[in-house]
This record gives structure tokens, C-alpha cells and sequence, in this order.
């Protein structure tokens, strides 16, 4: 399953703030995350989200029962991880004194003068280009000077510098990307040797030459101080030195200004690019209507740290068993039935979007409808029905359909814009293709509402193995699997036989 959402939907309250719409209107999104979910853990960074002030203001207020220190609770903490960043009162205490009051007097006048002659020479400089980044060539080399020369140091060669505070960067998303720990684990090692260094033989003036000659009064230990002062120089570069800034010089910009029409921007945004080859298993019966084609889809990938039996092996499995059920009847149905199953989905849904791309207009005017699942097995289950809102006509028969089963089963269940379960569904709506959906929940707390609803545990995940290594067979809730996997088989032989409703209502709705 990929990553987007609706906060309101609980699915993923926090990726869901970079949407489009949170852009636009962030108050009311944070308005129903702290209305809805005030305090949850969230699994892919490993951390509790608090969304209330009086609640973050406890948090740092009661040092006995919540703490920044690892060590605290049996974790090992390398010494290049001990500094005021890390520690607790009343160890913190100590360093954050010897910290404050050397920044008092830090930011003096003479400071304040050098930054402002460097940043105008910089640009006097860049100024006579046609154009320049501004981050590579003006924040990031101003900030490294400034922070320099706030702490009395030779700035770094920025060859050696910037890898290095490029990967500590990279490792505070650690808990998403294990494999950058080491790489800044060490970068954090080799420039806290670079600071014990300047400490070892401090210039007179400066915020180093200053902590260096009071740190024994203050109670400060040599490997904290060095790290905190790796702190305060990374922290001094990065904050303007990883800012997506597009910029112009004063002369295009006065050209641009005085333009008789509406300017358009261009952005060259370059990566890294990993080629890979994934591929779509597809398969139909051999009867049915063509022009009336019911596809129905899953996929096969996982994300590389997980096996991925519930995301997505689960609704894989059931689609294969479905078309298994189905294959000795195909030639009596009466609309043909198209099973996909696509690759690299968790890569932005490539697979289907590639399929749906390649479709001619003709190809894609016989699709009567797309059904899409996910995650059928989740341990702390939700049932989420993709509601008939914001997507193509006919779509709100297909959720109708779909709810209407399991209300029949007694099955509750709530339905959720398309946009909230981001998947194979996407490029089929975008094409104009009624969709339906269904999905059993992911990285999201169970609210207390929602166990009225479905039984299971308050606070707790829908799914707390969601892209991590433990997402094996023994992740799987098999009751709610069986139950959710017969809904499978069950839609698809509706649509098999009756879509009569769906193209009435994308034919009145698109009028």
C-alpha cells in the first residue's frame, strides 16, 4: 500500500499533511488530527506524535517519566550520541548553562558586520551570472562562514564538511532508512573528533575559546562539549543550507516584472535514479462480454524491508484463489473478467499506471470498473470501503455494492475517500474509470470509536508489522482474512455477471 491519506480518515495522520489539500488549508487538517488523534504513536518513525501544547509542555516539563536519553531505558548510546540534544536534566543542566550564557555574548556587532560584508560580496559576485542556485552557492557557503566564525574556528573545507553533515541529515530518519545509521553514526564520530580537536587548542575568542576555558568549572565532560559543539556547527549549516529555495537574479526578475503577460516557471529537479524491471501478471476468462470488462487488481511487490504478506500478499493470494474458483466457470459469465496483479506498487503505483497508460481510448472505454484491495489480514483490523466521492461516475454504485455486502454480513465497516487508500485504484480513476476498493488498515491508531466498531485494542496500530520485517504469515488475523477474502470472490462474481447499474449511473452522472 502506498502512502497518502485524509487525516480525517485515520489511515496515516501524518503523511496525510502533505497532501495537496493540507497544503492549501493546514489549520483545519491539524484542527481534526487534534481533535481525532491528540496522541498517537506512530510506527515508520518510531515515536509518539503529541499534538496538544499542554500535553508537549508535560512531556518537557516531567523529566522522571519522559526522557531524551536512550540510555534511560537500556539503550547503548555511542559517545558521539551524548549531548545536550540527548541528555536529561539533571545531567543537561551543566552544558546547557555553560551553552547559554557563551551565547549571550556571542552575536556581537563585529559578528553581525563580517555576515553582512560576506553575504553582500557573495551576491555581488553571483550577481553578475545569469542565473545561480542559491543554496549551493550563496546559503550553504554563508552559513558554514557564519557558523565558523560564531564558534572562532577555521570553517571546514566544504569537500570534507558537507558529506558528512549530508549523511547525519540523512540519519535522523533513521528509523525509515536503517541503512543510513552507520553512515551517520560515523559522520557524527568523525566531526565530533574534528571539535575536540578545536578544544584542545581553543582560539582566544569565539564560542569554542569560550566553553574551552570555563567547561571544568561547569561540571562539563570533554566528550559531551565536543559533541555538543558538533551539534551547534551542524545545526548552524543545515538550517539554511537544505532549504528547496528556487531563485533569479535582480535583473531577470526586473525583466520578468515588467512582462506584458503571465510568466510560467520551469524546474530542473534532479535525483538519483535506480533502473529497475518490474513486470504485471494479468490474466481473463475466456467468456464474458469484452466490452464490458470487470478488472480486478492487487499487488504483488512489497517494500524492501518487509515480506509483505499482509501488505500485500493477503489480497494477492485471495485474487488468485478467486480467478482459480472462477476459471472452470469463465466461459458462463457474463462480463469478462480481467485479473491483475501489479508490480511496483510501492513505488508510486508504476505497474497500473504503465497498464492504464498503454491502454488505447477503445481498450479503456471497455472497462466497466476497477476493483482494487489491501491488506485483508490486519491483526487490529479497521474495514475501509472506498466511498463513491471525488471519483468517476459510477463509482458510488461500486461502493454502494461493496458496503452493502458486508452490511449484509454484519460486517461493519466505514467508508473512506478513494484518496485516503493510495493505490493500483489511482491511475484507473484518473482515466475516468468507475473504481471501488477495500482496505484493512495499515499504520493508523485504532481509535476507541473504531473498537466499538471492530472489537481489537484502543491506541494500537491497524496493523503494527505495516512495511517492517515482522509482516509474516503469524501477522495475519486468519478469521478476518477468511471473512474479508470471501467478500473477494463475492464482488468479483457480482460484477461478473451485473454491471447494468454501474454504466446507468456513469452514464447519468458524466451528463
Amino acid at each position: 500500500m502506498t502512502a497518502a491519506g485524509d487525516t480525517r480518515t485515520r489511515l496515516d495522520p501524518l503523511r496525510a499533511l502533505a497532501e495537496p489539500a493540507a497544503q492549501h488549508d493546514p489549520n483545519s487538517w491539524y484542527a481534526v488530527l487534534h481533535r481525532e488523534q491528540p496522541t498517537f504513536w506512530y510506527e515508520p518513525l518510531k515515536s509518539w506524535v503529541l499534538c496538544r501544547y499542554d500535553d508537549c509542555v508535560a512531556v518537557l516539563r516531567d523529566g522522571e517519566s519522559f526522557s531524551a536519553d536512550w540510555s534511560r531505558v537500556g539503550e547503548t548510546v555511542p559517545p558521539a550520541g551524548r549531548s545536550i540534544q540527548s541528555l536529561d536534566p539533571p545531567e543537561q543542566t551543566p552544558v546547557r548553562r555553560l551553552f547559554v550564557e557563551a551565547m549571550r555574548g556571542a552575536f556581537d556587532d563585529g559578528v553581525r558586520q563580517e555576515v553582512t560584508q560576506q553575504a553582500a560580496s557573495r551576491l555581488a559576485v553571483l550577481a553578475r551570472r545569469d542565473s545561480f542556485d542559491f543554496v549551493t552557492d550563496f546559503a550553504a557557503p554563508l552559513a558554514l562562514s557564519t557558523i565558523s566564525r560564531l564558534l572562532g574556528v577555521p570553517a571546514p573545507d566544504p569537500a570534507w564538511f558537507v558529506p558528512l553533515a549530508d549523511s547525519i541529515s540523512d540519519g535522523m530518519d533513521g528509523h525509515l532508512y536503517p541503512e543510513k545509521l552507520p553512515t551517520a553514526t560515523a559522520a557524527r564520530t568523525e566531526l565530533a573528533s574534528l571539535t575536540a580537536r578545536w578544544l584542545a587548542d581553543p582560539e582566544p575568542g569565539g564560542l569554542v575559546g569560550f566553553v574551552a576555558r570555563r567547561a571544568d568549572s561547569y561540571g562539563v565532560a570533554p566528550a559531551v562539549l565536543a559533541t555538543t559543539l558538533r551539534v551547534a556547527l551542524h545545526a548552524g549549516y543545515t538550517s539554511a543550507a537544505r532549504l528547496p529555495v528556487a531563485t533569479i537574479t535582480q535583473r531577470r526578475a526586473e525583466q520578468l516584472a515588467a512582462a506584458p503577460a503571465p510568466v510560467r516557471l520551469h524546474l530542473d529537479l534532479r535525483g538519483h535514479v535506480v533502473s529497475g524491471v518490474t513486470e504485471n501478471i494479468l490474466a481473463e476468462t475466456t467468456g464474458g462480454r469484452a466490452d464490458r470488462t470487470v478488472m480486478a487488481g492487487a499487488h504483488l511487490d512489497s517494500v524492501t524491508e518487509s515480506p509483505g504478506i499482509n501488505d500485500n500478499a493477503s489480497s494477492a493470494a485471495a485474487l488468485l484463489e478467486t480467478a482459480l474458483r472462477l476459471a472452470p466457470d469463465g466461459h458462463r459469465v457474463r462480463n469478462r473478467v480481467r485479473f491483475a496483479w501489479w508490480g511496483a506498487e510501492e513505488l508510486i503505483v508504476v505497474g497500473s499506471t504503465h497498464y492504464v497508460a498503454t491502454l488505447t481510448a477503445e481498450q479503456r472505454s471497455q472497462i466497466a470498473l476497477y476493483l482494487n484491495w489491501e491488506l485483508l489480514g490486519s491483526p487490529n483490523f479497521g474495514r475501509f470501503v472506498v466511498d463513491g466521492v471525488g471519483v468517476p461516475p459510477g463509482s458510488a454504485v461500486v461502493s454502494a455494492v461493496i458496503s452493502e455486502h458486508y452490511a449484509d454480513r454484519t460486517l461493519a465497516h466505514e467508508l473512506v475517500p478513494a484518496s485516503a487508500l493510495g493505490s493500483d485504484h489511482e491511475p484507473f480513476a484518473d482515466a475516468g474509470i468507475p473504481i471501488g476498493g477495500y482496505d484493512g488498515g495499515a499504520n493508523a491508531v485504532k481509535t476507541a470509536e473504531q473498537v466499538k466498531l471492530y472489537g481489537g485494542e484502543v491506541g494500537r496500530l491497524f496493523d503494527p508489522c505495516y512495511h517492517q520485517p515482522c509482516d509474516r504469515l503469524a501477522n495475519i488475523d486468519m478469521a478476518e482474512y477468511d471473512r474479508n477474502a470471501r467478500a473477494v470472490g463475492w464482488e468479483v462474481g457480482r460484477f461478473a455477471m451485473e454491471v447494468d447499474d454501474v454504466l446507468a449511473a456513469a452514464r447519468t452522472e458524466g451528463v
